[in-house]
């Protein structure tokens, strides 16, 4: 699993099951963008600007996302487990490692039991 730039992608690529929508305003990027699938539940609903700079929203996603799984949030576990090994996160950050997609692939990884030190 990967993050990948939304607009790096081809409509081609974007149209591809493999790629999955993780922002917010899915419906309306559906249209523009052309992909097939969405997980809405997994956007960060911090904002750039309103709540921080990039690197704070990314943590404060990461300090909420810990606190859904902690409190077994079964409709985020389940968006997050519906993802596949193959899947490429598409969002608008310019940075993948900078990215709230950077810590969904944690979490799928810690719930999956995947020990991503042997990858």
């Amino acid at each position: 699993m990967e993050v990948v730039n939304l607009y790096k992608l081809s409509k081609d690529e974007c149209c591809s099951d493999d790629v999955v929508f993780i922002g917010r305003n899915s419906d309306h990027y559906k249209a523009k963008f052309g992909f097939t699938r969405a997980i809405p539940e997994l956007a960060n609903p911090f904002k750039i600007g309103v709540d921080g700079e990039r690197g704070e929203c990314v943590l404060k996603y990461h300090k909420w996302l810990q606190q859904q799984i902690k409190t077994k949030n079964q409709f985020i576990i389940r968006a997050i487990l519906s993802l596949k090994e193959t899947d490429k996160l598409a969002c608008f950050c310019p940075d993948p490692l900078k990215c709230h997609g950077s810590v969904i692939i944690r979490a799928y990884n810690y719930l999956k039991g995947i020990d991503v030190r042997d990858k």
